[in-house]
């Protein structure tokens, strides 16, 4: 069964990161969802299917955890229609994110603002 999006979110709140990027190999902004996870079998069986959602990836990383990240434009997008309304920590997060998706613009104090966000959280 796929989980909710009121579900997604919770999930999010607690173990989510809202970032933007400079990819210098691309020299482009990168908007990035992710989640990070300690690795159990009932744990990768709800990243897959969040990943299948949103057509993301799940690698393992150090120590045991699995990470879930969702970069492509289209799909963060998507993921922030989605989880918008249910989340309350990452809320204004995901609200500058979504801003920068619209424009464009700012990117870097965008990116900074987020960085400032989440030492608040």
């Amino acid at each position: 069964m796929m989980p909710t999006a009121e579900y997604i979110a919770g999930f999010f709140d607690g173990e989510g990161l809202v970032g933007l990027y400079y990819a210098k190999r691309d020299s482009r902004w990168c908007p990035e969802v992710a989640i990070t996870q300690k690795s159990d079998s009932r744990t990768m069986l709800l990243m897959r299917r969040i990943a299948e959602r949103y057509h993301a990836k799940v690698k393992y990383v150090n120590g045991g955890y699995l990470a879930l990240s969702i970069r492509r434009k289209d799909r963060v997008r998507e993921f922030i229609r989605d989880v918008l309304p249910f989340c309350t920590v990452k809320h204004t997060q995901l609200l500058v994110l979504d801003a920068w998706l619209e424009t464009g613009t700012y990117s870097y104090r965008t990116a900074q603002l987020l960085k400032t966000l989440k030492r608040r959280a």
